[in-house]
């Protein structure tokens, strides 16, 4: 361990690094379709649950956090080589929508799979 860094630590494990990248909020890019290449899974500091930080190809400089519907979709692809493949060549082709429950009490985020 002599030669790794704070930065080698912290990021061991993950697939991309932050640190060239800045965080997009979810809401910004709702409504439009994006092409998710990369992503890894970590434990949210604010909620404790697992998460998925991503990269979209649209997006090169920015990642975003998966709203928990996409988050379980990412970690079933994340379990399965072949889809993984796939998505590593291809991508993961997405749109991500607003819509509020039938009460019209709340709202959530939706996840419409492209590919």
């Amino acid at each position: 361990m002599a030669n790794t860094t704070f930065g080698d630590f912290l990021n061991a494990g993950k697939s991309f690094n932050f640190e060239d990248k800045a965080q997009c909020n979810v809401k910004d890019i709702l409504d439009k379709e994006i092409t998710i290449k990369d992503f890894t899974i970590m434990t949210s500091t604010k909620y404790g649950n697992e998460t998925c930080a991503c990269i979209a190809e649209e997006l090169p400089n920015l990642y975003f956090f998966a709203p928990s519907v996409l988050t379980k979709t990412l970690k079933r692809i994340n379990d399965n080589e072949e889809m993984m493949e796939a998505l590593k060549n291809e991508g993961l082709k997405v749109k991500l929508s607003e819509k509020r429950n039938k009460q019209n009490t709340q709202t959530y985020i939706d996840v419409e799979i492209l590919n």
